[in-house]
């Protein structure tokens, strides 16, 4: 009785992330996705293709995509709170237990990518007393994944961001990807506004604020933020942008609901720029 209910909460553990990832991509990936096509991630030493695109990013641009880097790594850190996991799962085909939605959910992802087609993230998922971990590796048309340090597997490859097995994406090369809209947006929201310099891991930042209208404005708004909340979401956020590469190197989002209480929460951060990053096969 005990394996049967274990089993069954892992399937609501992966109803929940489902669903929750499909938040956060319903909030930054689609206004990235009315862009031009780039990969999710993108492998070995610097390619000419990732040097030509660097070469032709637009001259004035106040942020580039992280495309333009040989490599990098990335830290993401995403918390969706008890009660708008709730609302989110309410109307979900299989239900997710009380008591497992209002742990609230925290997902933890280190990745590192290698451009053109080469990414490695770990990827730790939480609802209070139970955690999944995954781990998956993109190469090319090739893929690998394991769950809990187990086994490796041989995956099936595709565009979206290794974190998530495959099926989602929230990579920093798709939310900032080269060309999307995003990037088109908050070129033209961030030109000629204030900034603070600042210092993200030792990298001379420049560090804008984006109020609820300027995140409408490059991301498309967070009415869809959390599916099956029938109150708007205002979001705000920091960005900081690299004074060097200016490539985003950091964001933190936190929306609120209706009575003002943060529903949902993420940071992102970019380092280890062109730092000769290596990812090999697993098996």
């Amino acid at each position: 009785m005990r394996g049967v209910r274990m089993v069954a909460r892992r399937r609501a553990i992966t109803v929940v992330i489902t669903t929750a990832m499909a938040t956060l991509v319903s909030l930054l990936a689609t206004a990235a996705c009315g862009g031009a096509d780039t990969p999710a991630s993108v492998s070995g030493p610097e390619s000419t293709a990732t040097a030509a695109r660097a070469a032709t990013a637009v001259p004035d641009a106040l942020l580039v995509s992280p495309a333009v880097l040989s490599s990098y790594r990335y830290e993401i850190a995403l918390h969706i709170a008890g009660g708008a996991l709730a609302d989110t799962t309410a109307g979900a085909a299989t239900a997710t237990p009380t008591d497992l939605a209002g742990a609230g959910f925290t997902i933890n992802i280190e990745g590192a990518v290698v451009n053109p087609d080469r990414e490695h993230a770990q990827t730790k998922a939480s609802l209070g007393f139970i955690e999944l971990a995954l781990e998956r590796i993109q190469i090319g048309d090739r893929a690998w994944t394991r769950e809990s340090g187990g086994e490796w597997k041989v995956a099936t490859a595709g565009s979206s961001s290794p974190a998530i097995g495959g099926e989602l994406d929230i990579s920093p090369a798709r939310i900032f990807a080269e060309g999307g809209s995003a990037l088109v947006a908050l070129n033209k929201e961030l030109r000629g506004r204030d900034y603070v310099a600042d210092d993200v891991n030792g990298l001379v930042a420049r560090r804008y604020e984006l109020n609820a209208e300027q995140f409408r404005a490059a991301f498309g708004g967070a009415q869809g933020l959390l599916p099956g909340d029938s109150q708007p979401l205002d979001t705000i956020g920091t960005l900081w942008v690299a004074e060097d590469s200016r490539v985003p190197i950091r964001i933190q989002l936190t929306s609120r609901d209706s009575t003002g209480e943060p529903a949902f929460e993420m940071d992102l951060t970019l380092t280890d720029l062109n730092d000769g990053i290596t990812i090999d096969p697993p098996l």
